[in-house]
């Protein structure tokens, strides 16, 4: 899993803006977001201020695989979820083509 992404979840965990961040590292909100969308590389040093401004530890960012599994299964609910909502809505429209004919 990439930095940025890594960065992103904890930053929303806490409630922080990416804007909030950005004033932290004296950077504009561009800059800050091209690094959760890892459009930039992220170095240590940029890793570190960035733990300190979201208030975790570089050890978050660095090991974070495997600490969030919610994430993967958050998102395999969802996707069934969608899936689900999906067949419904297939069903629905097939049912007002036929009443339409």
């Amino acid at each position: 899993m990439d930095k940025g992404f890594k960065i992103r979840i904890l930053r929303e965990r806490k409630g922080i803006s990416q804007k909030e961040v950005a004033l932290k590292l004296g950077i504009n909100q561009s800059s800050y977001c091209k690094m959760e969308a890892c459009e930039e590389r992220i170095s240590i040093e940029n890793c570190q201020k960035i733990a300190n401004a979201i208030d975790v530890r570089l050890s978050d960012i660095l090991e974070f695989e495997g600490k969030y599994d919610f994430i993967e299964k958050r998102t395999e609910q969802e996707l069934k979820e969608l899936k689900e909502e999906k067949v419904l809505l297939i069903k629905e429209v097939q049912e007002l083509k036929h009443e339409n004919f």
